[in-house]
């Protein structure tokens, strides 16, 4: 394991952290690594929950695949601004269903009180109490 650590310190990383916290019947282990470089801002910690045997098989792959992105103030502003824009667009459209629903109950009521028209037509029982308030 300290080999594949060695690679990923070569690989640019000059200091790493892992901390390691038992939840549950699983590990949270958390990684934070510093970039070697002065101007690298691509050292991100990552943090990853599993048991010992799935970290044991992807630990440092996963360590090794990672690499977070520093954003700029305007590329998170716009990124917000983009998530947010998505989740007012959802909840209208939500809203519109919602609206929707409503207004086609009625009619979906009064279409269970009639008959169907696909479906085969039995044989109409006759109405006694109809019938016997015809004979008087």
């Amino acid at each position: 394991m300290f080999k594949e650590i060695q690679q990923v310190m070569d690989d640019g990383v000059a200091l790493m952290t892992i901390t390691i916290a038992r939840e549950n019947d699983a590990l949270r282990v958390n990684f934070i690594p510093k970039a070697s470089g002065e101007g690298d801002l691509s050292a991100t910690p990552l943090s990853l929950l599993g048991t010992a045997e799935e970290l044991d098989a992807g630990f440092i792959e996963a360590i090794r695949s990672y690499r977070g992105t520093r954003k700029t103030i305007a590329e998170q502003v716009a990124q917000s601004k983009s998530e947010a824009e998505a989740l007012a667009k959802e909840a209208a459209e939500k809203a519109k269903a919602k609206t929707t629903v409503k207004t086609d109950k009625p009619a979906s009521s009064t279409a269970a009180t009639k008959p169907s028209t696909s479906a085969p037509k039995a044989k109409a029982e006759p109405n006694v109490n109809a019938d016997i308030g015809a004979l008087f």
